[in-house]
């Protein structure tokens, strides 16, 4: 078996089980908490997971970038996260949790326990770079599994002495650290042999970062903004309607997220052979041939996995998701084809696009949502993925075949 097929076999296996665990904490939550409890503990985990390109600098992407084309050693990698990425991400990090208490003020309590979920989180996603280089990314997903494991546990503890919301929080930040330091631990012990002792500039290793990061972020952004506007015109509980949605609607990214986080670390290496890129590429891309009769069998199947799984409160998260598919399905492209555009290195168009579809996202929430609701939320991120995931074809092709 092929060293490709068995990263796929057991990133998928454990993937599989974090999908399960959180599927399960999403119902639980949902059923104890209601859909405005459910909108306060999620509000905050989805703008942490959507920030975290930026908040990391997008650094586990651009060492990995650079140690792959030789152009740096592990060596001095381990000088510029400790010197250089870990100081600024923390201080970012602080940032980040100031400012969304600042805006949020039925957080004010919790601002140490949301500043421990972020800082946990980016520095365990900073240090997998170790694991993409050695192709073990089925060890990104352990610490996932253990952080969601744990989520589960904690959660549950809470949920049956009856606490409240805050303490769901502080579950997530004691699960949080404890994937940390799983991290750092089995991180310590991976090593790479190079004779390359050239420093590069911080600012390059930098700019390669934002490169990375900025796609991600952008087009993350697009749903966690609805979240974001639907809580101003709405409040709490249309934020737990529409994130439900979108937590069924993710369920047709499984698959093609877990072939693209093997997919980049093998593209980094056959970057320079076009016959096995192209030949990885093909094998990637029938996984949107797959996916079609999953999209139909959960657009079918919505009414009842709504009302069935989460209760009568959530019957409004089966339209919603309805207007939500298509566009997600349109959107297996950029997950099945970015990982490949940004082994090339060729990230600047896709910022580009993301950035315009975010533009026409605000726009179309700022005139449907006041008006409908999570309906128009909805709409709007349809039109904004629609529109993303065709001008992705054009730039995958560019960035693949014209270096």
């Amino acid at each position: 078996m092929s060293s490709y097929k068995k990263n796929l076999i057991s990133v998928g296996s454990l993937s599989l089980l974090n999908v399960i665990f959180s599927f399960l904490l999403s119902v639980v939550i949902s059923r104890e908490y209601g859909p405005e409890g459910r909108g306060f503990i999620y509000l905050p985990v989805t703008l942490i997971t959507l920030f975290l390109p930026i908040l990391t600098l997008g650094s586990k992407q651009s060492l990995s970038y650079f140690i792959s084309s030789k152009k740096l050693s592990h060596e001095l990698s381990k000088k510029y996260t400790i010197k250089f990425y870990i100081p600024i991400t923390i201080s970012l990090c602080f940032i980040f949790s100031i400012f969304f208490v600042f805006i949020n003020v039925e957080y004010d309590s919790y601002l140490l326990i949301l500043f421990l979920i972020v800082v946990t989180r980016v520095v365990t996603d900073i240090y997998s770079y170790n694991h993409i280089l050695k192709r073990k990314n089925f060890i990104i997903n352990l610490i996932v599994s253990v952080r969601c494991v744990l989520d589960f546990v904690f959660i549950f503890i809470v949920i049956y002495y009856k606490q409240g919301e805050g303490w769901i929080l502080l579950s997530y930040a004691v699960s949080s650290f404890i994937a940390m330091v799983f991290q750092l631990k089995i991180s310590s012990r991976v090593e790479f042999y190079s004779l390359n002792k050239i420093e590069i500039k911080n600012t390059e290793i930098l700019l390669k970062g934002v490169q990375f990061a900025l796609p991600l972020f952008l087009i993350g952004l697009n749903v966690s903004f609805d979240l974001v506007i639907l809580k101003y015109f709405k409040g709490l509980s249309e934020v737990g309607i529409y994130q439900t949605s979108v937590t069924i609607a993710n369920l047709l990214w499984i698959l093609p997220s877990i072939i693209s986080s093997v997919s980049f670390s093998f593209a980094l290496d056959l970057k320079e052979s076009k016959n096995e890129f192209e030949k990885l590429i093909k094998k990637t891309f029938i996984i949107i041939i797959i996916s079609l009769p999953v999209a139909i069998a959960l657009f079918i199947l919505s009414d009842f996995i709504f009302i069935f799984v989460y209760g009568d409160e959530f019957f409004k998260s089966a339209m919603i998701f309805k207007i939500l598919l298509p566009g997600y399905f349109i959107m297996l492209i950029y997950k099945v084809m970015y990982p490949f555009v940004a082994a090339k290195g060729n990230t600047y168009s896709a910022m580009l696009i993301f950035l315009l579809c975010f533009i026409i996202n605000v726009i179309l929430n700022i005139i449907l949502t006041p008006r409908f609701g999570a309906v128009g939320t909805a709409y709007s991120t349809l039109i904004s993925y629609t529109i993303c995931g065709i001008l992705f074809i054009f730039i995958s092709y560019k960035a693949i075949n014209h270096d």
